[in-house]
Parts: C-alpha cells; sequence; structure tokens
C-alpha cells in the first residue's frame, strides 16, 4: 500500500485518520511501527518540521475533536 515514495500525510490519511474517531469515542488505538534498522519508522511516526508524522498528524486532530465535542456541550 505504501512505499518509499508516500508522504507522511498520505500515510496518515490513510491508515491512522480513522482511528481518531475511536478514541475520541473512549477506545484505545494503536499504530506500530516496524521494521528493520534505518527503514524509516522514526521518520514517519515522528518526521520533521518540513514533514510532520503520524503522531503530530494524529494529536492535531484529537486536540480539534476535543474542541469540537467541546463546543457542541457548552450549545446544549
Amino acid at each position: 500500500m505504501f512505499n518509499h515514495e508516500s508522504t507522511n500525510k498520505q500515510i496518515y490519511l490513510n491508515a491512522t485518520k480513522q482511528l481518531v474517531k475511536v478514541v475520541l469515542n473512549g477506545y484505545n488505538a494503536t499504530i506500530f511501527a516496524y521494521g528493520v534498522t534505518g527503514a524509516g519508522k522514526t521518520h514517519t511516526m515522528i518526521g520533521y518540521e518540513n514533514e510532520p508524522g503520524l503522531m503530530f498528524y494524529t494529536i492535531n486532530e484529537i486536540f480539534d475533536g476535543m474542541r469540537a465535542l467541546n463546543q457542541t456541550s457548552n450549545e446544549s
């Protein structure tokens, strides 16, 4: 599904983004990076300033979701 030309954003959108709703609904979710040394696990998970990793995208989405849930509960 992914190769050396895949961006962290593409990987996030296709493999991780759907787990954010699960987490916001109170369930646990795990993304497991596995591979040989030098395969790019750290780059994919953490990234760099010019290409953030899955953790950056996921945490931002979780906080955005929490803000949206908070606004909805405050409007009730």
